[in-house]
Formats: C-alpha cells, structure tokens, sequence
C-alpha cells in the first residue's frame, strides 16, 4: 500500500504535537502509524459502505448519501482521542461541516474527471474512499499549524485560528495527487482482499 502523503502528514504531526508539550508532563501516546492507520481504516469503511448502498459517484452524490458525512465526523474524534486533543463535539461538527462543503467546491472537478456517474458500486466505493481519505490528510495538517502557531493551556483553540489553519491546510495539497493516492490505495487494497478487512471495526458514531 501507499500511503507516502498521509504518512508525511502524520510524522509532522507528531513531530509538532511533541515540540508543543516538551515543557509540560505530555507523554507521548500515539505513533504516526497511528493516525495513518485511522485514516485508512475509516476511508476503507466508507468506501465499502458507499458500495453497499451504491452511492453515485461525484461530490453531490456523496454529500447526499450520508456515509461520508458518518465517516469524517467519526474518524476526527477518533484522530483526537489517539492525540489526547479534548476538543470539543461542536467544533468537530463545525469543522467536519466545513469540510464537507469544501469536498463539495474543490474536489467536484477532480471527481468528475475520474469517476463517471452511474459507473456503478465501485466508482461510488473510490470516491467516497479517496474524499475520506483527503478529509483526513488535511485534519492532520490542520492540526499541525495549530500546534505550531497556538500555545493555550486547554487546546481550546480560537475560530479564527481554526480557520486560517484551514485555509491554509487545503492550500499546502496537491488535490489530484491526493486523489489519485487515494485511488490506487483502494484499488490495490481491494485486489489483495484487505479492504473490508481494514475497516471492519468502524462504527459510525451519531453526532447527537
């Protein structure tokens, strides 16, 4: 498998969250692996649910159907529990909201260009896979300039700073790159069997 810009996005991570406690008690509890592998895992489930219920292909169809929305919102508390990030539901959901949105305005055309609509299970099962994907890779980003430009007590970091680190997170990616990486990986995660697999202790959280 390969996973060269997730895994990237996951050691500057852990190098900035490191860097950002080195004064305090924090003792490491994650590795980088960790994170890539909660990207991976939470991709690989939507992409197989998005196939199950044959979603069609492209960001509206994505959007609509649900699952990549169950996806996101679950694979971030996820990613902040392996962190030990206390941030709170709303701004998840705020977050996740946004990101959505974005997937919807930036990634249509990439989409477009890769996956015809009505192509069937396993288009549906690559896009939904390759948005996860890229929602994930940008949380991580995101969450390292906050380590590297906020230092707060709490982590409760302002919306202000949320939102430029936002900004700047989709700026710093290579959307079809990304989206090609993302393609491949389910593609070759599902020729050698391990796609369902990697996924399969999922549970989509409610957001209530």
């Amino acid at each position: 498998m390969s996973v060269v810009s997730l895994n990237f996005a996951a050691e500057k991570l852990l190098e900035a969250a490191m860097k950002y406690y080195e004064s305090g008690e924090y003792v490491k509890p994650f590795q980088s692996k960790d994170l890539a592998d909660c990207v991976v895992q939470h991709a690989a489930a939507a992409g197989v649910a998005a196939m199950g219920v044959n979603l069609i292909p492209g960001a509206g169809g994505i959007i609509s159907g649900g699952v990549i929305t169950g996806a996101i919102w679950t694979m971030y508390i996820k990613i902040c529990k392996i962190i030990g990030v206390p941030f709170t539901k709303n701004k998840l959901k705020a977050l996740s909201s946004a990101l959505l949105t974005n997937i919807a305005t930036n990634l249509a055309s990439v989409l477009a260009f890769n996956f015809i609509p009505g192509a069937g299970a396993i288009a549906a099962g690559v896009a939904v896979f390759s948005a996860t994907y890229f929602a994930g890779l940008i949380f991580l980003i995101m969450l390292t300039k906050l380590f590297k430009t906020e230092r707060t007590d709490n982590l409760e970091f302002d919306d202000n700073a949320w939102k430029e680190s936002f900004k700047s997170a989709l700026k710093d990616v290579d959307k079809k790159a990304i989206i090609k990486e993302a393609k491949d990986l389910f593609m070759n995660m599902r020729n050698n069997g391990t796609l369902e697999d990697a996924g399969k202790d999922v549970v989509f959280e409610s957001e209530d």
